[in-house]
């Protein structure tokens, strides 16, 4: 057992570094990986402590993963962050932002974030388009999730012509109002990010989201790999 192998994984937002305690570390231990931080991404402080969460600036990501990868140099640094919105300051964004393949823009994405680092021990991972693109794995266990809510059989065929409509969830579009998360609140008001959409993850389970989701299925793979 390899019990030396440890991965911080730098979020977006709270909703991932959710997603990461709850779903992702559990899953990583089957792996002999037993060590995995997330940590939000720090974009300031107020006397003396963090603010974190939001993906802003560039530079707020980029002072994170050097600072993990300085302070804890046996770790891996990975990162999980959204192309939805992504920063202007962002390296040589201009050059691949318009792709409109989406697989192409994240891989060019990816590339320009690793060449910036420039670290052997840093994983970079950037999700299409965000976080809840994921959830439309299984549209039916969104539907299972939100009954509580006073949700009904016509929300459910909503979701599935919204996935009808795209060849994967992570296909779907990154337009302000039709992003993955925006889609979901407007089927139901009462769906809350950083509460639902990782309890929703959980329940579809990491296997049927890599299944449709090759970019995340991609990025799961290399992490497990570091065991081997």
């Amino acid at each position: 057992m390899n019990s030396e192998i440890r991965i911080n994984i730098v979020t977006e937002g709270p909703t991932e570094e959710t997603f990461v305690n709850m779903v992702l570390i559990d899953h990583l231990q089957q792996f002999r990986i037993f060590d995995v931080r997330a940590h939000s991404i720090t974009t300031g402080y107020s006397n003396g402590r963090p603010h974190r969460g939001g993906f802003l600036r560039y530079d707020h990501l980029k002072k994170d993963v050097r600072r993990w990868l300085q302070q804890d140099p046996k770790s891996y640094v990975t990162t999980m962050i959204d192309i939805y919105a992504l920063p202007p300051d962002f390296p040589n964004r201009e050059q691949f932002i318009h792709t409109s393949d989406p697989y192409k823009k994240v891989e060019r994405a990816e590339e320009e974030l690793a060449k910036d680092i420039d670290n052997p021990r840093f994983i970079p991972n950037i999700q299409l388009h965000e976080f809840e693109a994921i959830l439309f794995s299984k549209v039916e266990q969104i539907h299972q999730s939100m009954i509580a809510s006073g949700s009904t059989s016509s929300e459910l065929h909503k979701l599935q012509s919204v996935r009808a409509a795209f060849n994967t969830p992570e296909d779907i579009n990154d337009n302000p109002q039709t992003a993955p998360s925006k889609r979901i609140q407007k089927i139901y008001p009462s769906f809350q990010k950083p509460t639902d959409g990782v309890i929703i993850a959980k329940n579809i389970g990491i296997n049927a989201i890599r299944k449709e989701c090759s970019h995340f299925n991609k990025w799961l793979t290399r992490l497990e790999s570091l065991s081997q």
